[in-house]
């Protein structure tokens, strides 16, 4: 590269100290080609609530870094959520698999920020720019992934009500056991239980559903019960919410990427997944799907092809494991895959993280398959008891009180988030045509129209 042998890891080392956000060991340099030659492209991990601020600051931090210690630029710097650099599970970098999914668009798909910049956008050759202090900036995509959820009827008073309606239930714990340690499956399961089936979710037992510390957790121990890191594939569907790959890397579990198409995960694709995990030696066990609106896809599998997944899996034994994050955004889609289910082939995580607010941290897994004598739930109760012990029962006690409580609450929250995010979308859509007419209007703009969803 620029007549010189440049080795990945010293551009690597002279990241690693020149910002404070990026993780350490969360740093990925490789090669990708530029006009007649290769540029150098940099993928680093930072935290994933970084502000906008600090995105900016660290991105002309790396320019400025592999710059003044290389003189080169990087034609591609991409800042991502932790987990976002593929490593083997003895933690070595893969580069050429970061390159690959820089190129097949999966890498983007998860991102906070990516920035591409060639020489002449920077203005002056790489070469005499040895020692410049400032480093000019080309255009920005800043990925949506991050986004917050809507507040909406989300106050200070509203919570505190919510949580005072809770502990004043005849039989419930008062504010004063909500301010202590908890049991570790949860305190608000027969709520939630209650809600799933109202809602048509699932019909579940209280006690086969274990209240986590977000969905993240969630995945977390779903893959800690099962074991992962000592034998077995985890299948990933491609591209996916980072936080399942970032669950994976960190539990050290060996994956395998299930390519899905414009209807989601397929049965063909779980079979294609299953041998080229019998190639690596470990057996496919099990495969994370987002059936409704996946992120950062959007696709939706149709009710036919759940069937037949669910089918596939059940003849592999093949846990799936579900992610009904989104599944609120509209009302017409298909009943999960946990709904469907009649052998006890699917774990599905959920969070209130969009349906109520992130910051109570609160998600939940419905696991009812027979395991060490009891329930997979109740394994996972007893996994929790080791890490984060119970999930606070003041969280529980406001999600519970805001959207739980009333079999009715949850099913109104939701219909007035999709009625909200609707109208944001349809804004967007909008402008989009106003803006960029042709391309808005072309097969192959790639702006995530969906005829009827809501997401």
């Amino acid at each position: 590269m620029a007549g010189r042998n440049i080795h990945p890891q010293d551009i690597e080392g002279s990241l690693r100290d020149c910002h404070p956000a990026i993780r350490a060991g969360g740093i990925a340099a490789f090669a990708v080609e530029e006009g007649a030659g290769e540029a150098v492209a940099v993928l680093v991990e930072v935290r994933p609530d970084a502000s906008p601020e600090v995105l900016r600051d660290v991105l002309e931090a790396v320019r400025a870094a592999v710059l003044k210690d290389h003189q080169l630029h990087c034609a591609v710097v991409v800042l991502g959520p932790p987990g976002s650099v593929s490593k083997t599970t003895s933690g070595k970098v893969q580069r050429s698999r970061c390159r690959a999914r820089l190129i097949d668009g999966s890498l983007e798909a998860q991102a906070l920020l990516v920035d591409r910049c060639t020489r002449e956008e920077l203005g002056t050759d790489s070469q005499e720019a040895a020692g410049a202090p400032d480093v000019s900036v080309g255009a920005q995509a800043i990925s949506f992934a991050p986004g917050a959820p809507l507040l909406d009827g989300i106050t200070r008073e509203r919570v505190i009500a919510a949580v005072d309606e809770v502990a004043g239930h005849s039989g419930a714990p008062g504010w004063n056991a909500l301010l202590q340690y908890g049991p570790s499956q949860g305190i608000v399961n027969a709520d939630l239980a209650r809600a799933l089936s109202a809602a048509g979710a699932c019909t579940v037992a209280a006690t086969d559903i274990t209240i986590t510390v977000g969905a993240q957790e969630g995945f977390i121990l779903v893959l800690r019960a099962l074991e992962l890191h000592r034998r077995g594939t985890l299948g990933i569907v491609a591209p996916a919410f980072a936080g399942i790959r970032g669950a994976a890397t960190f539990m050290g579990a060996q994956t395998v990427d299930v390519l899905e198409g414009p209807e989601g995960v397929t049965a063909a694709d779980l079979e294609a997944a299953c041998g080229r995990a019998d190639a690596l030696g470990e057996p496919l066990r099990a495969l994370y799907v987002a059936p409704d609106f996946a992120n950062p896809s959007g696709t939706v599998i149709p009710r036919q092809a759940r069937l037949e997944l669910l089918h596939a899996a059940r003849g592999r034994q093949v846990l799936l494991i579900e992610d009904t994050t989104y599944g609120f955004t509209d009302p017409d889609v298909p009943p999960s895959l946990k709904a469907l289910d009649e052998h006890g082939v699917v774990i599905q995580v959920g969070t209130f993280s969009k349906v109520c607010f992130p910051g109570a941290r609160v998600g939940y897994v419905v696991a009812d398959q027979p395991w060490n004598g009891s329930t997979l739930a109740t394994w996972l109760a007893t996994l929790k008891n080791t890490t984060t012990v119970n999930t606070p029962a003041l969280s529980q006690a406001m999600v519970a009180g805001l959207v739980l409580s009333d079999p009715a609450a949850l099913a109104e929250r939701q219909r007035m988030l999709r009625k909200s995010y609707r109208d944001k979308r349809n804004l967007l859509l909008t402008a989009l045509d106003d803006e960029f007419p042709t391309q808005a209007n072309s097969d192959s703009a790639g702006t995530g129209r969906r005829a009827g969803s809501s997401s």
